[in-house]
């Protein structure tokens, strides 16, 4: 009996042991395991190599060499080899792992089932199976095995299948079938990625209908393992019995936008709506199909209707905190997420929220815990791993953040977003040849959303291929409402690509900045607190002359509103008098391209430098650095050159220090200061070349000290406060006559203190500001008694900009002045604004502006005021206190992708204080512009820009002894050939022609000359994006000529000379690191 007890007791023990649920007792005991499971859904097991038993598995355990996995029915699983590639398992699927023997590579065996891979690493994984192999080069595929065949389908990149009755290879989009003895063949598939519906996560709902709530549950059980074959026969079956049923058509909803079907998932949810508007389950499907449609406010304010109904929801109110996060509102999307959590501990939704809600308030170890668990109750789920990724890549874990991501692309693989940000992670471990795959399949998987053209054009611009870059963010910009894209659709990270320059040297590269200020100007006026299109507008405004004061004053004021950032500031970028000669700085204005586009903690270096004739030499470094709520940047600039004739020198050294520090996500602190020093002879054009001063000697030491602050109450309300003080001290020697030495100091003390509001609100925007300016100046000369004077202005002003109808963006605004300059007395001035941009028809943009300003002194000429109506520059460096009356119209078109041109005319009507011998006298002055130009791409490799100028200036002499001409009529006509190949080699040619005809002070005859000046050059762009080299002449034919600048015509003297009477050779380097 007893006997007969102990061995009934030993074959339970026996029988327990070997029960397929029998719990793994540990993960793998090798010491070099192999493959890791990341999520288990169901029941998936495994049977280690020589033994018996089935032991179940979940994420985390690890396999080892030989290892059997299998998973169950109603079952899916992933899991990571240690070569970094991502494999999902379908149901019904086994496998083994062994290592291929005297290499690093993984051989998988597929003895039945689906499987689903991402392997990036050429031959690092080779899959065998009981028809036919294959050996991988680095992609995204998918195989099947069932007991005739096998079949691979390659959805990106390469896959060589053989056996031993021959092989074949495949290319993204080719699908092979191998049966027993037969040789690998082609299979035309028509969706190829049908095959792996199964992969996809599907939205979570929750089914309200009492009558079908057990079916309605069962359907989403189905869909949380994959199986939306059995969950379609559950909803097929609810709706032939009912075709109103609204849950039903809800989850079907769901279904079909997981499948990036949205035009039938829409269809579907405005069905469910008339069926059952009350049903919360078919609220939650229509917010998921408004989100889809980036209508957050909506999806969010529909799911707020439910939760009243169904106050006692977890997962409705999981969803409204995402929502309340999408659309920035970090206080309610954590009050929300909390509400969620306390009905229900397990859900994964609101821990994946608060994880973003503490990634956006810099707290990464706390996001980090929360990705974490969410990732641990919903392993399905890409979300918490996407965050994951992003989290540790924000703490400067490159790698291990784009493993996550990796994780997330692998569970969702019908996510373009997903796919989208999987594209940035390989692009920042400068592997562009995966980021670029990554972009095209989430192309592929939305053709609407703007995200991947957007990125892609980046892509393209850093691999030396600009005019394709063009191409795909004109692409991007039409799926976006025909607005520049700044910012990730996902708006729940800091997306730096954003906010990058990179944007801007699209356009520069090939020369086409007049369409980069189009696209910025939409932008401005469509949110003017986006910091990204202010960058961008600063950095085109470089090539137009005279609007130097708009260029720093956007600098500044998407400075005011940036995020934390790495992105290193250069010096010049923040200095309106540099007087360095167009093109022979020592910084590539392609530098910019080498922005990060995540956010992360790490230090960053820039450096670029020139050598050239007439001993030309110049250096510009930048270094940048982020941890956590805290980022600066350090800059030094040096320029020195003898100039093209006597007395011409230009030694300048500039010297900067930026920090910034966030201790909450709506407040920003920032410092700057900024250290100028320059000495030069005589550099203005006065026409004559050869007729200068060579006694004049010119020196200005500046230091300037900035605070701003930067408060976001709410997503829709930015204030923005700048205070800059300035010291400088200006000295100027010279034989007056040739005879009388006179040497003159001007020192100044002043400070500019400004305070702006900005609101959007839906289809219009506000924006509120005023100023307060104060310098104490101090002259002394040779010639007279030592003077000091002071300058005070008051400023305020509104801006109301908006869409009626909505092709058509009205602005409207007023300023009010009040100036007491001590040389010409007091001036009020009321300025009325009025603007106009009107996309007429598809690709045609009209734009109308007329507007008064009162020009004032600004410290280091920067400002907050909004400097353009309907992309026409308000702030011209005329002398102070003049007034103003500008009048402008254009018309910009977009003929084809490859055609861009338009036409522009702007009139300036000026009333200018001179202080003459018998005081202060005012003169009429006229300015006329004409603009045209034409932009050609006629291939991927080649640009083509012509620009036709005219500007007229006219003179009402009042004042005798001025030296400003009374009238100059200047014709310009720049025409450039680029060539760019995507090995990194190009090339340019261009040719300016120049009329002009002066007629000078003072009377007599009229000057005129008229020269074609040519200029060309060559470079290479390094490889992963580490630099850029570049040789070339200015002025190849060494054509001397006569030419008049502005110096006498602004009060910036002298002006950046724009071209050099004798050929001037030069090469130049820009590296990042």
């Amino acid at each position: 009996m007893q006997k007969g007890r102990l061995l009934a007791g030993l074959s339970i023990l026996v029988w327990m042991l070997l029960l397929p649920g029998h719990p793994s007792a540990s993960a793998s005991e090798c010491d070099n395991w192999m493959a890791e499971a990341v999520s288990v859904q169901g029941t998936a097991q495994m049977k280690k190599d020589g033994g018996t038993t089935w032991q179940n598995i979940s994420a985390g355990d690890r396999f080892c060499a030989g290892d059997m996995i299998r998973i169950l029915e109603d079952s899916r699983a992933a899991i990571v080899l240690q070569n970094e590639a991502v494999i999902r398992l379908d149901e019904k699927t086994t496998i083994t792992l062994q290592p291929e023997p005297e290499t690093t590579s993984t051989l998988l065996r597929i003895i039945r089932g689906a499987a689903h891979f991402f392997s990036r690493i050429p031959r690092s994984l080779q899959v065998a199976t009981p028809f036919v192999n294959g050996s991988v080069e680095g992609t995204e595929f998918f195989v099947r095995v069932d007991d005739r065949q096998t079949y691979f389908s390659v959805f990106k990149g390469r896959v060589r299948t053989f056996n031993e009755a021959g092989e074949l290879l495949l290319a993204a989009g080719d699908t092979a079938v191998a049966t027993q003895g037969g040789r690998p063949e082609l299979k035309m598939v028509i969706h190829p990625r049908d095959a792996v519906a199964w992969t996809l996560y599907y939205p979570k709902i929750s089914g309200s209908d009492t009558r079908t709530a057990e079916a309605l549950e069962q359907a989403g059980t189905y869909l949380d393992v994959g199986r939306v074959d059995k969950a379609n026969v559950i909803l097929d079956r609810l709706l032939a019995e009912d075709p109103t049923n609204g849950d039903a058509l809800a989850y079907k909803t769901v279904v079909e936008l997981a499948r990036n079907r949205k035009a039938a998932a829409k269809t579907l949810s405005e069905k469910a709506l008339a069926a059952d508007p009350q049903s919360v389950t078919v609220k939650m499907a229509v917010a998921y199909v408004l989100q889809a449609d980036f209508e957050i406010e909506k999806a969010r304010d529909t799911l707020i209707a439910a939760a009243v109904d169904d106050p006692g929801n977890a997962p409705l109110h999981a969803r409204i905190s995402e929502l309340w996060l999408a659309s920035g509102h970090l206080d309610k999307a954590s009050a929300a997420a909390g509400k969620a959590a306390a009905l229900s501990a397990d859900q994964s939704r609101p821990h994946t929220i608060m994880g973003f809600a503490h990634l956006s308030r810099s707290d990464i170890d706390a996001a980090v815990v929360a990705f974490e668990r969410g990732a641990s109750l919903d392993p399905a789920d890409p979300l918490p791993r996407l965050g994951l990724g992003i989290a540790w890549i924000r703490s400067g874990d490159l790698k291990a953040g784009r493993g996550q991501i990796e994780i997330a692309a692998s569970l969702d693989p019908g996510n373009s977003l997903v796919r989208s940000y999987l594209g940035k992670a390989f692009y920042e471990e400068r592997q562009t040849r995966l980021a670029g795959r990554q972009y095209e399949v989430a192309k592929e998987l939305d053709p609407n959303d703007p995200t991947p053209y957007f990125y892609d054009a980046l892509l393209k611009q850093s691999e030396n291929r600009p005019v394709e870059a063009l191409h795909q963010l004109l692409q991007s910009i039409a799926l976006n409402d025909n607005r520049a894209v700044y910012r990730s659709r996902l708006l729940l990270d800091e997306d730096l690509a954003a906010r990058s320059a990179g944007l801007g040297e699209i356009y520069a590269d090939l020369g086409f900045q007049q369409l980069a200020m189009v696209q910025g100007w939409k932008s401005i006026n469509t949110d003017p607190s986006n910091y990204s299109a202010h960058r961008l507008l600063s950095n085109v405004y470089a090539a137009r002359p005279r609007n130097e004061i708009g260029r720093v004053s956007e600098m500044l004021q998407s400075m005011l509103l940036q995020p934390l950032n790495t992105a290193p500031i250069q010096p010049r970028l923040a200095e309106t008098d540099l007087l360095i000669t167009d093109g022979l700085g020592p910084a590539s204005p392609s530098l910019n391209e080498y922005n990060a586009l995540f956010l992360r903690n790490q230090f960053r270096l820039q450096a670029s430098g020139i050598a050239g004739s007439n001993d030309t030499f110049g250096d510009e470094i930048s270094h940048s650095g982020l941890w956590n709520r805290f980022s600066y940047s350090l800059g030094q600039l040096h320029y020195e050159t003898d100039g093209f004739r006597s007395n011409n020198e230009l030694n300048e050294d500039l010297y900067t220090a930026f920090a910034q520090v966030t201790p909450t996500p709506w407040i920003s602190v920032q410092g700057e200061y900024r250290r100028q020093e320059v000495e030069h002879g005589d550099l203005a054009f006065n026409f004559d070349l050869e007729t200068f001063d060579d006694t004049l000697e010119k020196e200005k030491a500046s230091d300037t000290m900035r605070l701003g602050l930067h408060l976001q109450p709410s997503p829709a309300s930015n204030l923005i406060a700048s205070v800059i003080h300035q010291n400088t001290t200006n000295k100027e020697e010279s034989i007056f006559i040739g005879l009388f030495p006179y040497e003159l100091t001007l020192d100044t003390t002043g400070y500019l203190s400004e305070i702006q509001y900005l609101y959007k609100h839906g289809y219009w925007n506000l924006t509120l500001g005023a100023g307060h300016y104060n310098v104490e100046s101090t002259i002394r000369s040779t010639f007279s008694e030592e003077a000091e004077f002071d300058t005070t202005h008051d400023n305020g002003y509104a801006y109301l900009n908006f869409s009626y109808p909505k092709a058509f963006d009205w602005t409207l605004g007023v300023s009010a002045n009040a100036l007491d300059d001590s040389p010409i007395g007091d001036t009020d001035k009321v300025n009325p604004k009025f603007g106009l941009t009107a996309d007429l028809i598809p690709g045609t943009t009209l734009r109308l502006a007329g507007f008064t300003v009162l020009t004032r002194d600004l410290v280091n000429d920067q400002t907050i005021e909004p400097t353009q109506i309907a992309g026409f520059n308000q702030f011209y460096d005329d002398f102070n206190g003049t007034e103003s009356a500008q009048v402008g119209v254009a018309l910009d078109q977009m003929f084809t992708a490859n055609v861009h041109g338009g036409v522009e005319y702007f009139r300036r009507m000026l009333e200018v204080p001179t202080i003459g011998l018998t005081g202060t006298i005012t003169e009429d002055w006229e300015e006329d512009a004409y603009r045209a130009y034409l932009y050609l791409t006629p291939s991927r490799e080649i640009a083509i820009s012509a620009e036709y100028q005219f500007e007229v200036f006219d003179r009402d002499v009042k004042d005798e002894f001025g030296i400003t001409p009374i009238g100059m009529k200047t014709h310009l006509l720049p025409v450039a050939f680029k060539y760019y190949h995507p090995s990194g080699f190009f090339g340019n040619c261009g040719a300016t022609y120049v009329n002009q005809v002066v007629e000078p002070a003072g009377g007599g005859d009229d000057l005129e000359d008229d020269f074609t000046l040519v200029d060309v050059g060559v470079g290479y762009r390094l490889p992963n994006r580490r630099g850029v080299f570049s040789i070339g002449v200015k002025n190849l034919f060494d054509r001397e000529f006569d030419y008049m600048g502005l110096d006498t015509r602004t009060s910036q003297d002298p002006n950046n000379p724009p071209f050099l009477p004798e050929r001037t050779f030069f090469a130049r380097i820009s590296l990042a690191f």
